[in-house]
């Protein structure tokens, strides 16, 4: 858990909460809404704040579950409900086995994570692309981008351009990036009031440039019309015999797997790659997947580097009351700290 900080009076106008963004969105007032994630967590709380003082109809889960939520959807004719990807797998899988309609859904809304393709696919099928929405942001209110179904369609990978926010692409040398170059993403909110920021002595910094567009270490590039594409975290890449391997691509892929409820990809060290790619798999109930099947599940859809060269088959992954991967404690169980490597290091020539 991270303590954040806002320093603004919490005031809302009545029928403006959270100005244009929140109606982008979907959210509407007097709707229902499905608070899915924990409330501890930023965005959860949020959301669950502008609907009160809208006058939404809060339906809380205790913890969330698949089952359940599409059943209390269908039940409380849930119009507005807020998920990350993790979540969406996990419904998708349940949602022929409940038999869940989702009929009352106006907006189903995802973020806190790049979403695969075919998760996205799959819920515009299942839902139309007007009930689908999307914003890439961060707790800290960097800036953000909204999304609309009918747009991912016609650029599919994106996650929408600046909302009342400007973004920038960097270049590891500082230099400014045009379009369809990669790089480090800064983004600056027309409203420099509402940024918010962590707090302790183990807090993320954000690093700013000299206009105050920030950065939180995300990855990506824009394309000729402004839309941003998510690449991964700088913090995350993993450096396998010299190559690059983002882990959002290999996770994306493991979990098209029918015998995969949940996966996570790190890097680990190794004396001859650098970083040897490690895949962490939650089995879907009944399965027991065997690794060489994964193996060539993988290498039949990803590049050779891409392939994880380990499986390892656990009950539970480290997720947050949000369903975000804690990523740095499960790297901390699997690696002492002394033996992490540095993503930038290269591989031993012996």
């Amino acid at each position: 858990p991270k303590m954040m900080a806002d320093d603004r009076p919490y005031t809302r106008i009545p029928g403006a909460s959270w100005g244009r963004i929140a109606p982008a969105l979907g959210f509407r007032a007097d709707q229902v809404q499905l608070v899915a994630g924990a409330l501890a967590h930023n965005a959860p709380q949020t959301w669950a704040q502008n609907g009160l003082f809208e006058g939404n109809r809060l339906i809380l889960m205790e913890k969330f579950d698949a089952d359940r939520a599409l059943l209390a959807i269908d039940r409380f004719r849930v119009g507005f409900a807020m998920v990350v990807p993790t979540m969406m797998v996990r419904m998708l899988d349940r949602l022929e086995a409940t038999g869940a309609h989702l009929d009352s859904l106006h907006a189903f809304y995802h973020t806190g994570a790049p979403c695969p393709a075919w998760l996205k696919a799959a819920w515009i099928e299942r839902l139309g692309p007007d009930r689908v929405f999307e914003m890439y942001g961060s707790g800290e209110n960097t800036g953000q981008t909204v999304l609309t179904g009918p747009e991912w369609l016609a650029r599919k990978g994106t996650v929408g351009r600046g909302f009342e926010t400007e973004i920038r692409i960097y270049g590891p040398d500082g230099a400014r990036l045009g379009p369809r170059a990669r790089g480090e993403i800064f983004m600056r909110p027309e409203d420099l009031s509402g940024r918010s920021r962590y707090l302790g002595p183990e807090a993320p910094r954000p690093r700013r440039d000299a206009d105050g567009f920030q950065s939180i270490g995300d990855m990506g590039w824009l394309d000729d019309e402004g839309y941003l594409y998510l690449a991964g975290r700088s913090d995350d890449v993993i450096n396998t015999g010299g190559v690059k391997v983002h882990p959002e691509v290999v996770e994306a892929e493991l979990l098209r797997h029918p015998q995969v409820a949940d996966a996570v990809v790190l890097g680990i060290s190794d004396r001859d790659w650098g970083q040897r790619v490690l895949a962490c798999i939650v089995p879907a109930e009944g399965f027991s997947p065997d690794p060489a099947a994964l193996h060539d599940f993988c290498a039949a859809h990803l590049a050779p580097a891409e392939v994880p060269k380990r499986f390892e088959l656990r009950r539970t992954l480290p997720r947050d009351g949000f369903g975000k991967i804690r990523r740095k404690a499960l790297r901390a169980e699997l690696e002492p700290a002394g033996d992490q490597v540095d993503p930038g290091s290269t591989p031993s020539s012996d």
